[in-house]
């Protein structure tokens, strides 16, 4: 069952939420230092600087650029027709993106305006939420070269493609509730770094594991050939 999100709505509530970012940037630069924090250790200490220029449109920039590359991928993609097939799982996606680089946006504006936040946890939180959809994207992706995972042995068997993201989905889920449920214990527990340890093992499995999978099928399979035409 496709989800209700649109390529229309998508589009222009990602628009809506680039200028909202941006905007966000430009009335608050008065009152931003010359030089910006722009990057936090899994403590919460800053440990990275940028000119205000750079802290204030990068992430705006960025997020333009998402909406504008994952429109002209379905365009370009050999296999561009399967992602219509999850098209609305597709632009879910895309504008959760956007979502999440807005709420990094805020995220980095109050900190340099002096509002105490707990960076590192609310990221947890919401790279887990942003984890946890890739998990349901994953279940109904289609075989394409730009979203799912795509290894030569995914890529060159639907067979393998299938197996794969049925193992992969779950993974991606469990991962996405794991670093939520992290973000929240790092807050609780003023831990942030023993937890994002944790919850950066349980992410790397989730990804990797269906890497290996994928060719552990492929070699079951012996090759291509038992692919489906």
């Amino acid at each position: 069952m496709q989800p209700t999100v649109s390529t229309r709505t998508s589009r222009i509530a990602g628009g809506a939420m680039v200028l909202a970012a941006l905007l966000a940037g430009v009335l608050a630069w008065p009152e931003l230092p010359a030089t910006m924090d722009v990057h936090w250790s899994a403590t919460g200490e800053a440990n990275g600087t940028a000119p205000r220029p750079v802290g204030v449109l990068f992430v705006p920039a960025l997020a333009a650029l998402m909406l504008g590359v994952f429109a002209v991928l379905p365009r370009i993609d050999p296999l561009g027709k399967n992602v219509e097939t999850f098209r609305g799982y597709y632009d879910g996606f895309v504008l959760l993106l956007v979502a999440f680089l807005t709420g990094v946006q805020a995220l980095l504006l109050a900190a340099n305006l002096g509002v105490d936040v707990p960076i590192s946890p609310l990221v947890l939180v919401a790279t887990g939420a942003f984890l946890g959809y890739v998990g349901l994207l994953l279940r109904e992706a289609e075989q394409n070269w730009f979203v799912g995972i795509r290894t030569p042995w995914t890529l060159s068997s639907e067979v393998v493609w299938e197996r794969t993201h049925a193992l992969a989905a779950p993974l991606f889920v469990l991962a996405g509730v794991a670093m939520a449920v992290g973000g929240i214990l790092a807050w609780l527990l003023d831990a942030p770094e023993v937890v994002t340890w944790v919850v950066g093992g349980v992410v790397v499995v989730a990804a990797f594991l269906p890497m290996a999978y994928s060719y552990y099928v492929y070699r079951s399979l012996d090759g291509p050939e038992d692919s489906p035409a």
